[in-house]
């Protein structure tokens, strides 16, 4: 079944977001990866956008949010690569309805790069925006509980659609593709 009106975003690099964006364009979903100048692009299906550096420095404001709740420090300084990575994830997230990730959750946050772009989003318009997390050391998707503040097992999860970001890690193992693919098959009744 093909849905038109749905829009993926990703980052376009190896690992999860190229799963994303092949499970996506293989549902029928409209795909686009966001990149940067210097950064490797895979060869995931869809549209690219190389952000500028404006739409990069957009980001900032949010990073320093981000990084109080993830209890990291944020500046300006960090290698430049790492930025910009850290900054296109702002761009991937910012018009998504609900994100979807897969990686590994480590006491109450979501790792690495990944995690700066699930805590982003936390942070911009919580309470309209739906988050689902596979952990691929559990096996197990979680949902985001904004109330409580911590992620919840998920029994259900939705099949993406509207507009909606997938990402991840780069170390994605086969249980976490396996899972981007599950959760993007056509559901009866």
């Amino acid at each position: 079944m093909t849905d038109s009106k749905s829009i993926m975003f990703t980052g376009g690099a190896r690992g999860a977001d190229f799963e994303w964006a092949d499970a996506a364009h293989e549902a029928g979903h409209e795909v686009v990866n966001f990149s940067f100048p210097k950064h490797g692009k895979s060869k995931a299906p869809g549209k690219w956008i190389d952000c500028t550096e404006d739409q990069l420095q957009e980001a900032d404001e949010w990073l320093i949010k981000a990084s109080k709740r993830l209890g990291k420090k944020f500046s300006r300084n960090f290698n430049p690569y790492v930025l910009s990575l850290l900054r296109r994830n702002y761009q991937i997230i910012k018009n998504a309805d609900a994100i979807y990730g897969v990686g590994t959750i480590a006491i109450a946050n979501v790792e690495g790069g990944t995690g700066w772009g699930f805590a982003m989003a936390m942070e911009i318009n919580p309470e309209h925006r739906s988050l689902y997390f596979y952990d691929q050391e559990r096996e197990m998707w979680f949902w985001w509980q904004a109330e409580s503040n911590t992620w919840i097992g998920a029994k259900y999860l939705p099949t993406p659609e509207g507009k909606w970001a997938g990402i991840g890690t780069r170390e994605i193992n086969t249980k976490g593709a396996a899972a981007i693919k599950l959760v993007l098959m056509p559901r009866t009744g």
